[in-house]
């Protein structure tokens, strides 16, 4: 409530965007591609969620399984971007699309 927070002047999505990110080694969302990439996007999630193997669990999915659905780009940003950008590594890859 705006009352109730004055000092607040941005959307809680903002500030979810610059201090959080999700890491998992299985998505919840659907894996039809059209569909999975507008929920993907849909609240910037193709740059908060990371791909995490949960090694040595028994309970974890493949890569290939995981981004299933997802575009090119999506896909890069999930498996290691994300993470490369969030520490400031810099990786790059032969072939990415950046």
């Amino acid at each position: 409530m705006r009352d109730q927070t004055a000092w607040v002047d941005r959307y809680p999505s903002e500030y979810l965007r610059d201090h959080v990110r999700f890491c998992s080694s299985a998505f919840d969302g659907p894996t039809d591609a059209g569909q999975a990439e507008r929920w993907l996007n849909f609240t910037d999630k193709a740059d908060l969620l990371m791909y995490g193997s949960s090694y040595p669990h028994w309970s974890t999915s493949k890569p290939e399984e995981v981004v299933a659905g997802l575009n090119d780009v999506q896909r890069e940003k999930v498996l290691w971007r994300n993470a490369s950008d969030l520490y400031r590594v810099g990786l790059e890859v032969e072939g990415s699309l950046r």
